[in-house]
C-alpha cells in the first residue's frame, strides 16, 4: 500500500477572552483608547464620554487591525480579525451581570425588608 499525502487549507482561530486575546498581541487591553483588538474604531468606556448602548453608533466600523499593527511581537500567528470569542464564557458573563446579580440583590431586598433599588 503506497503512502497518500493529502494537502487541506487550514485557518487558524484563536479562541479566548478579552484578556487573554489582549496577551497575545500585546494590546493595552479594554481601559485604553482603542479598546477592541480587530478595529482601530476608538472610543471610551468610561466617563463622562462612555459610549453606553443607547448612544453607540453600531453602524460605525474601524479599520481592521494586522500583525503589522502591533505594538510587539505576537505570540501566535493569526491576524487579529481571525479571533473568536469563547461563547460559553461570554453567556455566562452577560447572564451573570444582568440575569444572576440582579435576581441576587431582589432576593436581598425582599429578606431583609430594606429598600435596594428605586422603585421603577
Amino acid at each position: 500500500m503506497k503512502d497518500t499525502f493529502i494537502t487541506e487549507k487550514v485557518r487558524k482561530v484563536s479562541i479566548g477572552d478579552f484578556k487573554y486575546i489582549s496577551s497575545l498581541f500585546h494590546h493595552p487591553g479594554q481601559a485604553s483608547k482603542e479598546p477592541c483588538f480587530i478595529c482601530k474604531l476608538p472610543w471610551s468606556t468610561h466617563g463622562e464620554k462612555a459610549s453606553l448602548v443607547g448612544k453607540f453608533e453600531f453602524h460605525e466600523s474601524g479599520k481592521l487591525r494586522t500583525l503589522d499593527d502591533l505594538q510587539g511581537e505576537a505570540m501566535i500567528d493569526v491576524e487579529p480579525a481571525s479571533l473568536a470569542l469563547p461563547t460559553l464564557h461570554s453567556i455566562c458573563g452577560i447572564a451573570k451581570t444582568y440575569v444572576i446579580d440582579p435576581l441576587i440583590a431582589h432576593s436581598i431586598q425582599f429578606d431583609t425588608k430594606c429598600q435596594v433599588f428605586k422603585n421603577s
